[in-house]
């Protein structure tokens, strides 16, 4: 089944991830992570972690709720993009997490075959209802 969700969450830009108890945007520029999150109800204590390349950059313990995100500005250099993870939790349950994918040139898919020729039968059937004016 289908469901789709409504989420006014105007100020955290563009979403790398989402589910119905959270979402959240991480954004690096090779120097600096910006980080905003955004709760579908009211979370007085939610754990924001961002990691790089395993070692934890930001651990803090936040409120957020629909009225009002959390973001920062958090320093952290040298690091690739892919190597970031941002995850959100709530008494210890992950509420949403994001890992950035290594940027590469995806593979291009095979070329599309041509479709087989129909069959003598098939042809000479489809001619005669044309030229008796019995087609579709």
């Amino acid at each position: 089944m289908f469901r789709q969700y409504f989420m006014p969450y105007k100020g955290l830009g563009q979403v790398k991830n989402a589910t119905t108890e959270a979402a959240l945007h991480l954004s690096y520029d090779g120097e600096k992570a910006a980080v905003k999150v955004y709760a579908t109800g009211v979370c007085e204590n939610a754990r924001v972690e961002l990691r790089a390349a395993g070692q934890v950059i930001l651990d803090q313990t936040v409120s957020v709720c629909p009225e009002s995100i959390y973001e920062t500005v958090v320093s952290c250099p040298g690091f690739r993009e892919e190597e970031l993870c941002l995850a959100v939790f709530a008494e210890s349950e992950c509420l949403v997490e994001y890992q950035p994918e290594k940027p590469e040139i995806p593979k291009l898919p095979e070329p599309a075959k041509a479709a087989e020729e129909p069959g003598f039968p098939f042809q000479s059937c489809a001619l005669k209802e044309v030229s008796h004016g019995t087609a579709y």
